[in-house]
């Protein structure tokens, strides 16, 4: 037969290690033990006291929820009519259900003796005192013989109208008031200064049970003796929870025991710990985690192993930053012409790789006396923080010297400092390209940056430059392209001198609700395109018919509708004009389908078609043509809102609005930073 025996742990195989469990043991079931019986003292008197607070509570609150029925009851006994109906008058349906609900009896005593209306007659008769009071108009409340409670209110010609009150009314939702969840409470209401038990629960009250009484004044209002509301409830129920402790309070001290035996084994165990962090470590290598650290601290080998796999570990994380941030910059290169975007890039890839608090990337402007713009960036965010002027003493003595500036090594530049006064950098990098300074890079690293800062700085800063010369000619290329674009646009409003100027203007206008819209810089490009050439043409429209000082007739007006599809034929096969062929073709529809050439309704028309139609609207209403004067700014303003929903966009028209709000008519001659580069800005 064979013999089974459960496996022993590792910790009691030997004296040592059963030595330290029962020490174990023994520190933990003591304290356990004494902290278990002030507990339980503790916990019984807390229990004791919020039972006393909560019974003297809700008993307050059944109280106040008796003054509140006799309150109701006296205002149904006070609309009854006079004497209750002694004089032959009968109460209506409503006020009989009230009082049937409140009374169980009512009666009617006066001189001529006793009337009872339903229910028994008055089992006592009012003092004194108490008949003077109804005498005086007041309520009395008395309790019978039987002890039911009583009331008595004046009646006409010197009668007393007795009702005796209906206890389920009086005292409905006692227990409910006083927000008792436990069936064992023992709830008793007693009038003072007699025996009589108004309700009262069936219970025997001990001496140790936890008591809450309140008592209903009622003597101002009915000239009676407080009644006194008593709740009680059995100690036992209110030390139950204690008692499920104590049940379980021995199993809790073979939990403890378990547990004590567990963690000595993991204490023997401990030299598996750094193994496991090892093993961690790696993981989070290999998942390209290299910010978290190893952390062992066990005073041998392991932990000066642990300093070296660390060290390791944050050269490469130092190694992929840079390659990270570098990629990044490239691509932004490569995707934006906008210097800016490659210095905001630049600025937080450049503090995330260097882990440094801040990175300032100047981008310098396209002429020596030109502004310089300042990308700032801070835990991740790039913000645009200011235009700085630097003298052209300092900018030599950089470019003289490319590379990096230690704040040891060179004067400090002034210049350097945007927005409040704050530590100079600790470094300074030029960013040149072609023999040609186009920004700087400022380090802010808490002190001299370290020879791994310094080296990243230097390899990424190189790549920064690459993109500012990239965007730099890119802009330059577009500068070009615009000044092409607005030479044509100004040979095709040649055509004649009326309108001269217009295919800017609409262009300008347009660009400053783009804006407002916040349109993104694609479709501001498109616009700008399209809107220099929106009118083009019109090169194939007679200069008789554009000169023409009288109304034309229908052959002159087929001729001057036919411009927007002879411009889309014109542009269409150039590819690099195919994003802006639909604001040639359809300027001129209208959201209510009357316009040309296409009749196109609403959401139909394209929307840069539809926000340029405002524009050139609004400048040939102003602009004197041969058949009429200019209008006034106010006039086509108002022209231009009457029209919205039917000629325009009601969305553009707000656009408009808004820029004539603030910038008036002068937003027709507003140069967009989208082609600063076609005045040689």
């Amino acid at each position: 037969m064979r013999r089974f025996s459960l496996p022993v742990p590792l910790t009691l195989q030997t004296r040592l290690g059963r030595r330290i469990a029962l020490l174990f043991v023994v520190s933990a079931l003591v304290p356990v033990a004494v902290m278990g019986v002030q507990g339980y003292a503790q916990v019984t008197g807390w229990l004791k006291n919020e039972s006393q607070t909560r019974l003297e509570l809700a008993a307050k609150s059944v109280g106040m929820g008796i003054v509140a029925q006799l309150g109701n009851a006296h205002d149904i006994l006070g609309a009854l009519p006079p004497a209750g109906g002694a004089n032959g008058a009968p109460a209506n349906g409503l006020e009989l259900a009230r009082a049937h609900e409140a009374f169980a009896s009512l009666a009617v005593v006066g001189p001529a003796g006793r009337r009872v209306l339903w229910g028994t007659a008055p089992d006592t008769t009012l003092s004194a005192d108490a008949a003077l009071r109804v005498a005086g108009g007041a309520a009395v409340l008395q309790i019978g013989r039987s002890g039911r409670p009583w009331m008595v209110v004046p009646a006409a010609r010197g009668a007393e109208l007795w009702g005796a009150l209906d206890t389920t009314y009086l005292f409905n939702g006692a227990r409910v008031r006083a927000a008792i969840d436990t069936s064992d409470v023992t709830l008793c209401i007693r009038a003072v200064g007699t025996t009589a038990r108004l309700p009262c629960s069936a219970g025997r009250i001990s001496g140790d049970d936890p008591i809450g009484s309140w008592d209903v004044f009622l003597k101002y209002d009915f000239g009676a003796q407080p009644w006194r509301v008593t709740l009680s409830q059995p100690l036992a129920s209110v030390l139950a929870p204690v008692h499920d402790f104590q049940r379980t309070f021995g199993l809790s001290i073979i939990t403890v025991v378990a547990l004590v035996v567990l963690l000595t084994s993991v204490q023997v165990r401990r030299s598996l710990k750094p193994l496991a962090e090892f093993q961690r470590g790696m993981t989070r290598v290999a998942q390209r985690d290299f910010s978290s650290s190893v952390s062992v601290s066990s005073g041998d080998e392991f932990e000066d192993l642990a300093q070296t796999f660390n060290r390791m570990s944050g050269e490469i994380d130092q190694q992929f930053r840079a390659i990270t941030a570098g990629s990044a910059i490239d691509q932004t290169a490569l995707a934006s012409r906008r210097g800016e975007d490659v210095a905001a890039t630049a600025a937080t890839r450049l503090q995330a790789a260097l882990q440094c608090p801040r990175v300032n990337v100047y981008v310098a402007g396209d002429r020596p006396t030109a502004a310089w713009r300042c990308i700032s960036g801070i835990n991740g965010l790039a913000r645009a923080a200011g235009e700085v002027w630097p003298p052209a003493a300092d900018l030599e003595r950089l470019l003289a010297r490319p590379g990096m500036w230690l704040r040891q090594e060179g004067p400090w530049l002034p210049w350097l400092q945007v927005g409040p006064a704050g530590p100079p950098p600790d470094a300074v990098l030029t960013l040149v390209s072609h023999g040609e300074l186009l920004g700087l890079v400022a380090l802010f690293t808490d002190g001299p940056p370290s020879e791994e800062q310094g080296r990243v700085a230097r390899q990424l800063s190189g790549q920064v430059s690459v993109g500012l010369s990239n965007s730099r000619l890119i802009s330059r290329l577009n500068g070009l392209s615009y000044g092409a674009l607005a030479a044509l646009a100004r040979t095709v409003d040649a055509n004649s001198h009326w309108t001269a100027g217009h295919s800017e203007r609409v262009t300008a206008l347009s660009m400053r609700m783009a804006r407002r819209l916040r349109l993104p810089e694609t479709e501001l490009d498109t616009l700008h395109r399209g809107g220099l050439l929106h009118d083009i043409g019109k090169i194939g429209v007679p200069a008789t018919i554009l000169d023409f000082a009288g109304p034309l007739d229908d052959e002159g007006m087929k001729v001057i509708r036919s411009h927007p599809e002879l411009g889309a034929k014109i542009l269409a096969p150039i590819a690099a004009f195919r994003d802006a062929v639909p604001i040639v073709l359809y300027h001129h529809e209208r959201v209510d389908g009357a316009g040309y050439p296409e009749h196109l309704k609403g959401g139909d028309i394209p929307f840069l078609p539809r926000l340029l139609a405002v524009a050139d609207v609004y400048d040939a209403l102003v602009s004197d043509r041969p058949y009429r004067p200019g209008w006034s700014t106010t006039l086509a303003i108002d022209t231009i809102r009457g029209l919205a929903g039917a000629h325009f966009d009601p969305a553009m028209v707000d656009a408009f609005l808004g820029v004539m709000a603030v910038e008036g008519d002068g937003a027709r001659f507003a140069i967009d930073p989208l082609a600063y580069a076609e005045s040689g800005s």
